[in-house]
């Protein structure tokens, strides 16, 4: 079997390591990516098939996005500081076949450590303050909801609900002051009542 030797390794917090991320599998290959150098392609026996580069993602938490897979098609996030972005690739060559990037006005929001959901032809992303969803035939939002979130949890959807685990930093020292019920909360976000 291969083994994984990234040139550039950073400090990240002792509950994570740097193969955070879980792997995905076609029957035929494995996909495994690392925040530290990109994505590798194996065969079943452990070979290496091929490999999709990119800078160093540096999160003190380390990877926490997973590939999925469409069709024959792989889809990673790179979370980066220098290019955030959204790449598909080919899962037998590895040849990039899409990428998604933010508009220049949403790039500080266009951040994301969750993985991706598929639901039709939609992906569903978690984004910094955000969650949206892209249509995959024109690969430009369909729908983006603001919210206070710094994109951790993976959207989860039970028929036609979407369940989101979104956490923010509202409880810490540094945006102290904010202090509200869940009832005032409700009052303000609950268009439709159902708590």
């Amino acid at each position: 079997a291969d083994s994984v030797s990234p040139d550039t390794l950073f400090e990240i917090h002792a509950v994570n390591s740097h193969a955070n991320s879980t792997v995905s599998s076609d029957g035929e290959r494995v996909f495994a990516t690392f925040p530290t150098c990109g994505l590798i392609a194996y065969d079943l026996a452990g070979s290496r098939l091929w490999e999709f580069k990119h800078e160093p993602i540096r999160w003190y938490f380390g990877g926490a996005s997973s590939p999925i897979l469409v069709d024959s098609t792989v889809i990673i996030i790179v979370n980066s500081d220098e290019d955030p972005r959204i790449v598909g690739l080919n899962c037998v060559s590895g040849d990039t076949a899409w990428t998604i990037r933010a508009p220049d006005e949403e790039w500080a929001s266009f951040n994301m450590r969750s993985t991706p959901v598929m639901r039709n032809n939609l992906m569903i992303l978690h984004f910094h303050w955000a969650v949206a969803a892209y249509n995959m035939n024109n690969y430009t939002p369909e729908w983006w909801i603001g919210l206070p979130t710094t994109c951790i949890g993976t959207p989860v959807i039970a028929g036609d609900t979407m369940y989101l685990n979104a956490w923010t930093q509202m409880g810490e020292d540094k945006v102290n002051g904010i202090d509200f019920t869940f009832d005032e909360y409700l009052g303000f976000y609950d268009v439709n009542q159902d708590r």
